[in-house]
């Protein structure tokens, strides 16, 4: 796994390049999840996005199921999809760590917003109990 990251921060691209070719080779894949990374496949960095309608009418999906899609990506093939929420719009995949700080950013601040709302829901919580959770959680997806 060294030498996989040291090869991500030598040659980004050819790095992304290549786990999208895995990708794309896994029988696991669904045919409208192929169909987004083919296309975002050249759309790299958040100054080149693919906005989010035309990309739901290209693979004729709706919104909500191309988010999934965009999703099962990054979560289940370990793509980073990354998405603009200010202009200019769209979806994009990220190269470099800046990408990849700035695609996170707005899944950060929810995930805040949501503990902030779960305590107050629920003020016995701690910040602790909510982390621990989180944890936990993340434990499930490793296995």
């Amino acid at each position: 796994m060294e030498q996989q990251q040291f090869t991500f921060a030598q040659d980004p691209v050819g790095a992304l390049e290549k786990m999208i070719s895995l990708v794309l080779a896994d029988p696991a894949l669904g045919a409208k999840a192929r169909e987004l990374l083919l296309i975002l496949r050249y759309h790299k960095g958040p100054k080149n996005p693919r906005p989010l309608q035309e990309l739901s009418e290209k693979l004729h999906v709706g919104e909500r199921e191309l988010k999934q899609l965009a999703r099962t990506l990054t979560m289940d093939f370990g793509i980073p999809v990354g998405a603009n929420r200010q202009p200019p719009y769209g979806y994009y995949l990220c190269v470099t760590a800046e990408d990849r700080q700035l695609a996170s950013r707005h899944h950060v601040h929810q995930a805040m917003a949501e503990f902030q709302r779960a305590r107050a829901l629920r003020p016995e919580l701690t910040m602790r109990e909510l982390l621990g959770q989180a944890e936990l959680e993340k434990g499930k997806d490793s296995e």
